[in-house]
């Protein structure tokens, strides 16, 4: 939804914020 309208909805910045935070952890547990 967000490609097309090009506005992201609270809940794909709070996924994103998410996955975010996700990938850290990951990038902590590899490190």
């Amino acid at each position: 939804e967000a490609v097309r309208t090009g506005v992201p909805h609270p809940c794909d910045a709070r996924f994103g914020l998410r996955l975010t935070e996700l990938l850290a952890e990951a990038e902590r547990r590899a490190g």
